[in-house]
C-alpha cells in the first residue's frame, strides 16, 4: 500500500508539473548559458511511466511559455499504456501505445544519442536506459526523480563527469534522495 501511495503521489500531474517548471527555470538561469549555450541536462525518473509523464508535461510546459531553444527526447524499452500516464489531467485510451518512436517525432531515423548530440536537444528524459554507460561530454545537469543508491548512484551521476572545452562546473538536484 505504501509502495502504491508513493507511486500515486509521485506522478500526480500537480508534483510532476511542479518539477518540471522547476526544472526548466533551473536549466535556463544556471545550465542553458554554459558552454557556449550549448550544456545539456538528463531527466531520471523511477519509471517508464513516470518517463512518459514528464515528456509530456516538458513538451506542455515549454510550448505554454514559448520556449523554443529547449527540446526533450525520451529514452526508455518497450511500450506504456494509455492507462499507466492518464491522470486527472490527461485520459488517454486505455490501449494506447507511447514509445520512443512515436514520443521523439524528430529523430528522422537517427539513433537517440546521435540526436542528443545535436543543439536541437537540451534534454534527455531516461527510465533506466542511458542511465548509465551513456557518455554525453555536454551533459552538466542531471534532476534525479529516482532514488538511487549504491554502484547505481555512483554511475548514474558519473554521466556527468565527461570532460569537455569550458565544462567546468556541474549541477545535480535530487528530488528523491
Amino acid at each position: 500500500a505504501r509502495r502504491r501511495l508513493a507511486r500515486w503521489a509521485a506522478l500526480h500531474p500537480t508534483n510532476v508539473a511542479q518539477k518540471v517548471e522547476f526544472i526548466v527555470k533551473h536549466f535556463q538561469r544556471n545550465v542553458a548559458p554554459l558552454l557556449a549555450g550549448q550544456a545539456k541536462a538528463m531527466i531520471v525518473t523511477s519509471s517508464r511511466a513516470a518517463a512518459v509523464k514528464y515528456k509530456l508535461y516538458f513538451d506542455e510546459y515549454v510550448k505554454k511559455h514559448g520556449i523554443n531553444d529547449i527540446a526533450a527526447l525520451v529514452a526508455f524499452s518497450g511500450d506504456v499504456l494509455g492507462k499507466d500516464v492518464s491522470d486527472s489531467q490527461r485520459d488517454y485510451p486505455a490501449e494506447r501505445k507511447f514509445n520512443e518512436t512515436n514520443m521523439n517525432p524528430g529523430l528522422h531515423g537517427r539513433e537517440l544519442p546521435a540526436a542528443f548530440d545535436t543543439p536541437e536537444y537540451r534534454f534527455m528524459i531516461v527510465a533506466n536506459k542511458f542511465q548509465t554507460g551513456f557518455d554525453q561530454k555536454k551533459l552538466v545537469a542531471m534532476y534525479l526523480d529516482k532514488k538511487v543508491s549504491g554502484v547505481e548512484a555512483v554511475q548514474t551521476l558519473s554521466r556527468l563527469n565527461r570532460t569537455s572545452p569550458g565544462k567546468d562546473t556541474t549541477y545535480v538536484v535530487d528530488f528523491a534522495n
